[in-house]
């Protein structure tokens, strides 16, 4: 008869180490039926113990005398039973359990982090897109519901212009006739900027202004003034033209003609057309002198690396001769590169940040005065207006912010 005994209750010694229900038999048990051996040798798993056929007893029932009750080997996952090898069901180490829990808990993690970015992205760019739908709706609308069939190239051009300049006045979107166009006008004396007619001109919404006049230009002998409206050039609405064509329009050769259409400040109303013929302009010179109360006055209409020169020496003049304050007038001035109004601004401050140029595809860079000025200790005051524009903006703002 097969003798069964149970210490399922006991844990097995070791680190950390559980041991499942286990049941062995005694040396003696080999009397009993080939059968009931094979029983015990495979066993049924209910609840994760391993159990035979018949009475288990307790170990406190279990024999006492010269049958060694078990032998274990928890490590090794078996345990040894009157010579007998039995394997341990289940037996899984706490090191063990705890790995595979901080294991889930990571891929867990892993999984919601990236879900999140890919919803954030996703989201993101549906942010970006989501104006195309706004547009796509009011197109489909013009072509639905305009009481004429439109001219979709053009209201795509128009939209395109109108973003362009809705985000910086002074930038441009330009068709490919238009561009080409504009890249022959480069050729031009004048360098495509107009000035071949003596107007200096800058658009604002749908209106061009007037910024500035050169003296003896061809502008200004037809008697168009700062601050005059330009409505059209050769028969075309300026308010469709991109700020950087509206330029090229004005430029040509020399002795060529273009007919500008101008609504003068006094009386906006009424258009007067001007035909002006294209001549070589000259950039007005500095101009200084003493005023009453020992002032010193430099007037600057453009500013160009000649000027910034010239300036200098005419300040250096001006306290030469005893001025003891200086008026710098910058007014009507729209006409110079940006470096050239950095260079204006350092003759006079010695420290501090000039301005700082940034962008998207470059590096921030920070324009600082340097020690050297030609008016150290002067008090300096500086005078602009709305036509003030370009390099002279620049060194009336850091002059007004070093002041």
């Amino acid at each position: 008869m097969l003798e069964q005994h149970c210490i399922a209750e006991t844990p097995v010694a070791g680190d950390g180490v559980e041991t499942h229900p286990i049941l062995f038999a005694e040396p003696g048990a080999a009397t009993g039926a080939p059968e009931d051996l094979g029983r015990l040798d495979a066993g049924e798993h209910h609840g994760g113990s391993l159990r035979a056929p018949g009475p288990l007893r307790t170990p406190s029932t279990a024999p006492s005398s010269g049958a060694p009750l078990l032998t274990h080997g928890a490590r090794a996952g078996c345990c040894s039973a009157g010579g007998r090898t039995l394997p341990v069901y289940h037996q899984i180490g706490m090191a063990a359990r705890l790995k595979l829990s901080v294991i889930c808990t990571s891929l867990v993690i892993t999984i919601l982090l990236v879900v999140g970015a890919v919803l954030g992205k996703s989201e993101q760019q549906e942010g970006a897109y989501r104006p195309l739908a706004v547009y796509t709706e009011v197109l489909a609308r013009i072509k639905s519901d305009y009481v004429e069939e439109p001219d979709i190239d053009r209201v795509t051009q128009g939209a395109l212009q109108g973003l362009v300049e809705y985000v910086d006045s002074a930038s441009s979107y330009l068709a490919q006739e238009q561009y080409r166009e504009h890249k022959a006008a480069l050729e031009n004396p004048d360098g495509g900027t107009g000035l071949s007619t003596g107007m200096v001109v800058r658009k604002q919404g749908a209106y061009t202004s007037i910024l500035a006049v050169l003296p003896g230009s061809p502008a200004a002998m037809a008697g168009i003034r700062p601050d005059d409206l330009l409505d059209a050039i050769n028969d075309v609405s300026t308010r469709v033209m991109p700020p950087a064509y509206m330029r090229s329009a004005l430029s040509g050769e020399l002795g060529s003609a273009v007919t500008v259409m101008v609504r003068p400040a006094s009386d906006y109303e009424s258009a007067v057309e001007h035909t002006l013929i294209r001549s070589e302009t000259a950039l007005p010179d500095v101009d200084s002198r003493i005023l009453e109360g020992g002032i010193g006055y430099v007037n600057i209409d453009a500013l160009s690396s000649e000027h910034v020169g010239a300036t200098a020496e005419a300040c250096e003049t001006l306290q030469a001769e005893g001025a003891g304050k200086l008026i710098l007038d910058l007014r009507g001035n729209a006409l110079g590169a940006p470096e050239n109004g950095i260079a204006l601004a350092d003759l006079f401050l010695g420290t501090g940040v000039i301005t700082q140029l940034s962008g998207k595809s470059y590096a921030p860079k920070t324009y600082e005065a340097s020690p050297e000025t030609i008016a150290g200790g002067v008090p300096l005051a500086v005078i602009i207006d709305r036509p003030t524009s370009g390099a002279a903006e620049i060194a009336a703002a850091a002059l007004q912010a070093g002041g």
